[in-house]
């Protein structure tokens, strides 16, 4: 799963980078009480952070993004006297195990759904790419 935070750039020119290393921190700590312990939470890039989840289905991985989705957009950040929210885009991909003498990994089929949240069309994207793997 990959999970970056909408318009951080703003966050940071708005309120200055001691806030934004806030918005960082707070996600960092509602993701990690939300996840499992055999799950693996990382930062992947600037705003972009990603998690492992070994043994998850393609469901229970889109519950738990729309789960962190929904907890990250109730947070409330203040800042001399003013608040924000912010939101989430988050990308699920699912690799699973095939026998290696049945496909080939040119062949692999890949799928990918779009699902659109209707109250912000751009900040709130789900992909769920269902990707068939190999490994030898």
């Amino acid at each position: 799963m990959l999970l970056d935070i909408d318009y951080f750039k703003v966050v940071n020119d708005t309120y200055g980078h001691q806030t934004g290393d806030l918005v960082l921190k707070r996600l960092s700590e509602m993701v990690n009480a939300t996840i499992r312990n055999a799950d693996c939470f990382a930062r992947y890039g600037g705003e972009e952070f990603c998690i492992l989840m070994p043994s998850t289905s393609e469901l229970d991985a889109l519950v738990l993004a729309e789960r962190i989705r929904n907890a990250y957009a109730a947070l409330v950040f203040e800042v001399n006297g003013q608040s924000f929210q912010s939101t989430l885009s988050i990308g699920v991909a699912i690799l699973k195990a095939l026998d290696c003498s049945s496909i080939s990994l040119l062949q692999r089929p890949i799928k990918v759904f779009i699902m659109r949240n209707s109250m912000d069309e751009i900040s709130r994207l789900l992909f769920l790419a269902s990707c068939s793997a190999i490994f030898c």
